[in-house]
């Protein structure tokens, strides 16, 4: 398969991150990390790779934490981190917990309660979080680390601590000699190490899931695993946009069909089973929750937001994306104006951050922009209600598309690159032209057939996700009895 640019500056970018992580001087650290955390330096290398791929800046093609100033904080941080580990005394006297699955990197209730329908198969659950939530299931518990774990005891003898302590001087010189800030991934390695041996000692799993692909991490899979964890998984939560899915590292990735994560390797990544189940997202807040309609009115065209103001240094892989995301605004700006009498509506999600830019596009035009929901089942409930739905990047295409739903990714001039690499199923549904976008859309409206019939057997989209949870389940299980 022929690269696009996009996915060619991103291999670039990749590489460039294993040349730096070859350097001799590194490889002197990593080794010495390596026999203090007794950890292997394969391990310390990938989850530096992790590190660094999400430093990186494609705006500015460089990596966020490698300035001088930073450079002088992230100095500070190893020193304190350091201290407070060789000081650390305090001891939690918890009896640990165990559990059939754990689940890491819950960050709020919302992302909380997606886990519900899984604890439904599993005899207990653990949700891994810096704060406390309350769940209607008593099959679930909540753990809390706060930052217990920098105060508190570590099998690292006293002489290892000394030790981490006295690596200052060497990470420091070696940053300023090879012009890196050595200091950034250090840090990361000695801050999880500390958290995750604390987590992996108080509450015990056979599995562990982490909540955000993107999220993945070598070093924690490591230490869940030789505290008797036995395999690590992640979900796909979205397409797997190259910005962000380079180096993924899990034992089992599930996916959302039996075609949408062959990108993994391609970018680095090292996982050893990909098991399509659908998304756990539309299970939770469609299929699994009462419907919520009520407040929802008839709309002729959705179009379905993503979040970019905060994301451009990530998104702007090859210096097209700032023009072509706002040229597919302007599609539909000129679309509501050309017919008056459609309901257009573009539907932005509860955390939307406010965009000038976008506002000024469609200050004079017919579309509604709503943001947040009026219903339960969140923007699938306007999906529900629309005749046709477009997007820029959203997954929830790919969600409905799944379900035979005729949906469209606006993609002005082939130019989202990103998004679409090794997904060749989604060619058929991308839009380059606004004229193609027009003529599609009327069509559509005019003929009212909105559905087209999906291949069961081969469906590269998204697998009905009406039991997604219950398939995690049975796949994690096989593991239990071989």
């Amino acid at each position: 398969m022929k690269s696009n640019k996009a996915l060619r500056i991103v291999i670039k970018k990749n590489q460039y991150i294993l040349n730096i992580l070859q350097s001799p001087k590194y490889k002197g650290i990593e080794k010495e990390f390596s026999k203090i955390l007794a950890i292997p330096s394969k391990v310390l290398f990938l989850e530096n790779c992790q590190i660094l791929s999400k430093d990186w800046n494609f705006r500015n093609k460089k990596f966020n934490s490698f300035s001088f100033k930073i450079f002088l904080k992230q100095s500070f941080l190893y020193f304190l981190l350091s201290i407070l580990n060789l000081i650390s005394v305090f001891k939690i006297n918890i009896k640990p917990k165990n559990y059939h699955v754990l689940v890491e990197g819950i960050l709020s209730k919302t992302e909380a309660d997606r886990w519900l329908e899984l604890s439904k198969y599993s005899k207990k659950m653990c949700l891994v979080s810096n704060n406390s939530h309350e769940f209607q299931s008593k099959k679930i518990d909540n753990f809390t680390y706060k930052k217990k774990f920098l105060i508190s005891r570590n099998d690292l003898s006293l002489n290892l601590k000394f030790k981490i302590l006295s690596t200052f001087v060497k990470i420091f010189i070696i940053s300023l000699i090879d012009k890196k800030n050595y200091f950034l991934l250090f840090n990361n390695i000695l801050y999880k190490y500390l958290k995750y041996k604390f987590i992996f000692t108080n509450i015990k799993a056979n599995f562990m899931i982490e909540e955000k692909f993107y999220a993945t991490s070598e070093l924690k899979n490591f230490l869940f695993k030789s505290l008797g964890g036995k395999k690590c998984a992640c979900i796909q939560k979205n397409i797997l946009e190259l910005s962000i899915s380079s180096f993924i590292c899990s034992d089992i990735f599930f996916s959302l069909a039996n075609n949408t994560a062959k990108i993994i390797k391609k970018l680095g990544g090292k996982v050893s089973d990909i098991y399509p189940v659908g998304s756990i997202f539309m299970e939770e807040k469609w299929f699994k929750k009462k419907k919520d309609l009520n407040k929802i009115s008839k709309i002729d065209l959705l179009i379905i937001g993503i979040n970019v103001r905060d994301s451009l240094f990530r998104f702007n892989i090859t210096g097209d994306f700032d023009k072509t995301y706002y040229e597919h605004l302007n599609w539909v700006g000129k679309f509501s104006n050309k017919y008056p009498h459609l309901k257009v509506v573009l539907k932005h999600h509860d955390n939307y951050q406010l965009d000038e830019r976008e506002i000024k596009l469609l200050k004079n035009t017919n579309v509604k922009t709503v943001i947040g929901s009026k219903s339960l089942n969140k923007t699938y409930s306007y999906v529900y209600k629309s005749k046709a739905v477009c997007s820029f990047g959203s997954t929830m295409i790919m969600e409905y598309l799944g379900l035979g739903k005729i949906c469209y990714f606006l993609d002005p001039n082939f130019k989202a690159q990103q998004f679409y690499d090794y997904l060749p199923q989604t060619n058929k549904w991308r839009l380059k032209k606004y004229e193609d976008f027009e003529k599609k859309i009327i069509n559509l409206l005019e003929k009212k057939n909105f559905t087209f019939k999906v291949d069961i057997e081969n469906n590269n989209y998204c697998l009905n996700s009406s039991n997604s949870s219950k398939k995690i389940f049975r796949y994690l299980n096989k593991f239990l009895i071989n």
